[in-house]
């Protein structure tokens, strides 16, 4: 099948689905106006105009809707690719800026039958890069015992990793979307109940 499909096709729709679910997850705000989702992406940091996909129309791009935001991103997926893959990383974030740990959202979003991976993916270096840890909070973490699989997902007052979704060539819009309506319903305007910290 996969011989059928071509290994371009597979790698556009996957960039296309990941591109979107990183535009949508960014665009989300609590009520107060502040950020609900922190995105890690390389393309995004390098095209921050890419966010610029202004309509909220979310219209299932097997439909015959007006598809303004899907347009957008199969524009873009190309050059995305060069800079991401099958991966969308983030962090979940209070409305009083504080993070949610990773451990915490994997484990609410094992009850709705998502399946994500929190921590720092055996990538130490990027989880310093993107979580702006310094040489000084990695030997802190690492002299305290404290690693990215501790359950909390919380070390010196920073995060320890974050949360990964992964598409494939199976993967549908619908899946996608069922992620960001997860986030969204799950955590926009959620006080503080569990192991948090501050940005």
């Amino acid at each position: 099948r996969l011989h059928t499909i071509g290994m371009a096709n597979v790698s556009r729709h996957v960039s296309m689905l990941v591109l979107w679910t990183s535009l949508e997850l960014s665009k989300l705000r609590h009520s107060n106006g502040s950020p609900l989702v922190q995105v890690y992406s390389e393309y995004l940091y390098r095209y921050p105009t890419s966010h610029n996909t202004t309509s909220t129309n979310t219209t299932d791009p097997a439909s015959n809707g007006t598809l303004s935001v899907w347009d957008s991103v199969a524009a873009q997926a190309d050059l995305f690719n060069v800079y991401q893959g099958s991966i969308a990383s983030f962090n979940i974030l209070r409305p009083d800026g504080q993070f949610v740990g990773h451990a915490e959202v994997e484990k609410l979003a094992a009850q709705r039958r998502i399946s994500i991976r929190g921590g720092c993916f055996c990538n130490p270096g990027a989880c310093q890069k993107y979580l702006n840890l310094t040489h000084e909070d990695v030997i802190d973490k690492a002299e305290r015992g404290e690693t990215c699989s501790i359950d909390r997902g919380i070390a010196v007052e920073k995060p320890t990793g974050a949360v990964r979704v992964s598409f494939g060539y199976e993967s549908l819009w619908e899946d996608a979307q069922v992620l960001v309506n997860f986030v969204k319903d799950t955590f926009t305007d959620q006080e503080v109940t569990g192991p948090s910290f501050p940005v």
